[in-house]
């Protein structure tokens, strides 16, 4: 489904550049958790999601309708902090934090399940 989405990858270390990655499609939470629950940065989510691009940022696409913030860093438990569009669509800018947790409790929440090998 064409639910686009922005991802925006933070390290807490602050050695790496904020990146931004625009995906057209699967950005509904359940989607993002089959994005987000293989991967452990920016890198790992373009090599994973073929379809995705770096964007400079969350505001760069006005057709998103879901953002996540990723919070990553060496030694820390991964988090995500999810955000929704919300009515009016006219007014893009217009987005509402859902939550922030641990990204292994969204992946559970949104029913990732990893593939058995």
């Amino acid at each position: 489904m064409a639910t686009r989405a922005t991802y925006r990858f933070i390290d807490r270390s602050d050695w790496r550049p904020i990146t931004t990655v625009y995906n057209h499609w699967d950005g509904y939470p359940e989607g993002a958790a089959s994005h987000l629950c293989t991967v452990r940065n920016a890198e790992d989510f373009i090599r994973r999601n073929e379809q995705s691009e770096i964007t400079p940022g969350h505001e760069a696409h006005g057709d998103t309708e879901w953002r996540y913030d990723i919070y990553y860093g060496a030694g820390q438990e991964p988090t995500v902090e999810w955000f929704e569009r919300k009515m009016p669509y006219t007014n893009f800018e217009h987005f509402e934090s859902v939550d922030e947790i641990p990204l292994s409790d969204f992946c559970e929440r949104f029913g990732y399940k990893e593939e058995a090998a």
